[in-house]
């Protein structure tokens, strides 16, 4: 039986990865489309895109976060999903009082109550996926502002492919080197204070630390 239940808990492990780096995808594909129409001299790219966010609970700054969303300037259509596992969980109420603040704003409160997965961040996301009214989709924290303008413009490519190669490609190598850019700009964000860097990951400073001595990743000051 627990042989069972370490098997499955694997494959569920798996498929969160897999999404993971299917959403990694999707954003370097739309990377690489605003790249290819500002090089021919397009200005106006403004794709429709969904914004997927997952809540639980409220803090202080999350209100600002939501608002901060509906008042930024873009072009293009958008629209806003928020997951709860209840619709008794309080952050709700925060979405249906963003609801009522900003009614021309495409706002969707959607219940994510299966469990899929050990993750129920990523159960939610996936719940959310299937409501996308747009084939480009951004995902975010509660707490994050409004950046659409900047998400859609060209950045620094970070090596993720556009496509699966023909002749596939090594998953845990990828995941690992996108891992530990993340881990270096975290630090170089926070002055290489690792106390910092962890709380902009949202990982504990044992977590962190694991992470630092898996990828060889030396200096910093507590």
């Amino acid at each position: 039986m627990s042989t069972a239940v370490e098997v499955l808990t694997t494959l569920l492990t798996i498929g969160g990865l897999i999404y993971m780096l299917l959403a990694l995808l999707g954003a370097r594909r739309f990377e690489r489309d605003s790249r290819a129409l500002l090089a021919t001299g397009g200005t106006g790219f403004a794709s429709g895109v969904s914004i997927l966010k997952p809540l639980k609970g409220v803090d202080p700054r999350m209100y600002a976060g939501l608002v901060s969303h509906c008042d930024q300037h873009y072009t293009g259509g958008y629209e806003l999903l928020f997951g709860v596992s209840s619709l008794d969980d309080p952050a709700a109420a925060e979405v249906q009082r963003l609801q009522a603040e900003f009614p021309a704003c495409d706002i969707r409160l959607i219940e994510c109550n299966e469990r899929l997965g050990t993750s129920g961040k990523v159960s939610s996301l996936i719940q959310l996926l299937r409501h996308a009214r747009y084939d480009h989709i951004l995902i975010n924290d509660s707490d994050i502002r409004g950046w659409l303008h900047h998400a859609v413009t060209p950045q620094q490519s970070q090596g993720v492919p556009t496509d699966l190669p023909e002749e596939g490609l090594d998953l845990e190598g990828l995941i690992n080197g996108i891992e530990k850019d993340l881990l270096m700009r975290a630090l170089e964000r926070s002055k290489w204070v690792k106390k910092k860097a962890a709380r902009l990951l949202r990982l504990n400073t044992r977590s962190f630390r694991y992470r630092l001595e898996k990828y060889a990743i030396k200096g910093g000051r507590d």
